[in-house]
């Protein structure tokens, strides 16, 4: 769940009921106020059933390579950073074809868009020493994310992700979590 000291951003497509979309809401940010996520702005549907609303909302709201044109799914344009700790966790939430004569708030349920990967040590197996480094090599690092939730990689980007530690082999020991998972 988010925290509600955070915000998301939300785009909104509305369908004429005919052929054609237009953007409802785009890119517009929507913190926790009075007990419920809302926009600052307040927007009405057509009231018609068949002129239906998409949504599609991404957290957080400081991402800046969001695309979108009316009618069409958003994308994300990724590349993980090299800093570890700048590699953030992006969560998107897609609702379409909302009645248009809905009369309530909208639900959204987000999902984390990438792996997390940690490292912990189990209590038998390990000789004792010191971990002083994590890494993995040749990862693919770059690629579109498509709010339908499809990855489209670009094959020829890879790198390695490293990062110093120290970490006793005596019992268990978790190795990264939190701004050091990767």
């Amino acid at each position: 769940s988010l925290s509600t000291s955070t915000t998301f951003n939300i785009i909104a497509d509305q369908y004429d009921g005919i052929s054609s979309y237009t953007t409802l809401i785009d890119k517009e940010s929507v913190p926790y106020t009075n007990n419920i996520w809302k926009t600052s702005n307040d927007y009405y549907w057509s009231g018609i059933a068949n002129k239906t609303v998409n949504f599609y909302a991404y957290y957080p709201s400081t991402i800046s390579n969001v695309s979108h044109t009316a009618g069409s799914v958003p994308t994300l344009l990724y590349t993980a950073p090299d800093n570890v700790s700048d590699q953030i966790d992006i969560m998107t939430s897609t609702n379409n074809n909302v009645s248009g004569n809905t009369n309530s708030s909208t639900p959204l349920t987000f999902n984390h868009i990438f792996s997390a990967v940690q490292f912990n040590i189990g209590s038998s197996g390990m000789p004792n020493g010191t971990i002083t480094g994590i890494a993995l090599n040749n990862i693919l690092c770059k690629g579109t994310y498509n709010f339908n939730g499809t990855w489209t990689l670009d094959a020829t980007t890879k790198k390695s992700f490293s990062q110093t530690v120290s970490s006793s082999t005596a019992g268990s020991t978790v190795i990264t979590t939190g701004a050091t998972t990767f």
